[in-house]
């Protein structure tokens, strides 16, 4: 005890104290970073939808189990619902008027009937996972297709909510295109007063890549 009363000793200890100290939190760290950071990468080559499927089939379980933690722009509550069948689909479908695009029904009939993807999800259909407003997918596009007693709102039919960004703002599925090109609608700023068109920004080419995207970590440019 006498030689800690020495500055210089003393100071020698704090300092091997606190570095075994920084050691060891770095080292734990990089432990919890690797466990816990979205490890699935495409190498920038565009996958095969079986690919794709199968990337989701692997990291999605891994979230209800807390062993992935989805990408920073992704909400921390989101909870994957089980993956649905095809009789509710088939139900889904009737109540919209056409066929989901075939990834987006895959997902929701091989993975998981929404609950995980960027910002708070994808929107699932029947018992799925809702969004904000406790709607599922067909109830939200049926609602915004309803038209005012002045018929000045008119939803595009072929625009599907698929993601709530929160503050009534969605991730929107082209059903227009092939590709499924993603849009964004911003409500913030709409006044009803012109066509919903003018607030309709582009996110991403296609419903692959924002799920690419999600897998790899990658922030999706549109849902800030």
């Amino acid at each position: 005890m006498q030689s800690l009363s020495n500055p210089i000793v003393a100071a020698f200890v704090c300092i091997s104290v606190f570095l075994v100290m920084l050691f060891l939190f770095a080292f734990v760290w990089n432990k919890t970073k690797n466990r816990f950071a979205s490890p699935w990468s495409f190498g920038g080559l565009e996958p095969t939808d079986d690919q794709l499927i199968f990337a989701l089939q692997t990291m999605v379980p891994r979230m209800r189990r807390k062993v992935f933690r989805p990408p920073l722009d992704s909400s921390p509550f989101q909870d994957p619902s089980p993956p649905t069948g095809e009789r509710q689909l088939e139900e889904a479908e009737s109540k919209l008027g056409f066929e989901l695009p075939p990834l987006l029904r895959r997902t929701y009939r091989e993975v998981g009937n929404g609950g995980f993807g960027p910002a708070y999800g994808l929107i699932g259909v029947g018992p799925g996972a809702t969004d904000s407003l406790g709607q599922d997918l067909v109830d939200g596009y049926r609602i915004r297709c309803q038209t005012d007693s002045d018929d000045r709102w008119f939803w595009p039919r072929n625009l599907l909510p698929i993601i709530s960004v929160g503050g009534g703002t969605f991730l929107c599925a082209d059903l227009s295109s092939a590709k499924t090109p993603i849009l964004v609608f911003e409500p913030n700023t709409y006044t009803r007063d012109g066509p919903v068109e003018a607030y309709l920004q582009p996110c991403v080419p296609s419903l692959k890549q924002l799920l690419v995207n999600w897998l790899e970590g990658k922030e999706t440019p549109c849902d800030a």
